[in-house]
């Protein structure tokens, strides 16, 4: 059974902090989804969920507190918007 948890490359060794490239793949992903106007895989458009922190976990292999801190990086840039028990949804652009 093929596994549906693509798998992303991060440098684990690398000058760039971990939690800094999580923040830039979902940024990525948010820009896409902006420009498109589309949700996939790789695409989170304004008003819409981003992935859970497990499935975010289970694309990156890093820990859960690592990937909550890349997404407190985005909220504070105020790409995302955490409600809780709900999830965290991209914000509408300014």
């Amino acid at each position: 059974m093929p596994s549906n948890n693509r798998r992303v490359q991060i440098d684990h060794h690398g000058p760039v902090p971990v939690t800094q490239q999580i923040a830039g793949i979902i940024r990525g992903r948010i820009e896409t989804g902006r420009a498109t106007g589309a949700e996939s895989d790789t695409s989170y458009p304004p008003g819409r969920p981003i992935p859970s922190l497990e499935r975010i976990r289970q694309e990156t292999g890093c820990a859960v507190k690592t990937i909550q801190r890349a997404v407190r990086i985005l909220a504070a840039e105020g790409l995302v918007e955490v409600v809780d028990g709900k999830g965290t949804f991209v914000r509408e652009q300014a």
